[in-house]
């Protein structure tokens, strides 16, 4: 498995490799971390402010067009998060 691939695999949300990889190629976000219980956002934060509360690295992922505005396919994400609530 390229470690593409391994980044969309995980225990709790096993995907058949084929798919994680194809996910992978695509550059798709994994799971959104808006929807997890440890995500803190705050109104007025610094820049180096982590909204998740276990400190773990997020990208974000901004709307590139009107459909994923409608889709809500935007904001904060990781690949695979085995902390997630």
């Amino acid at each position: 498995m390229n470690k593409a691939a391994h980044r969309f695999w995980n225990k709790e949300n096993p995907l058949p490799l084929e798919e994680a990889a194809k996910r992978a190629e695509a550059g798709e976000a994994g799971q959104w971390c808006d929807d997890c219980g440890n995500f803190v956002p705050k109104e007025h934060a610094a820049e180096s402010y982590n909204p998740c509360s276990l400190g773990h690295e997020m990208k974000f992922h901004a709307p590139r067009d009107m459909g994923e505005v409608q889709e809500l396919r935007y904001g904060f994400y990781r690949l695979a998060c085995v902390d997630r609530l």
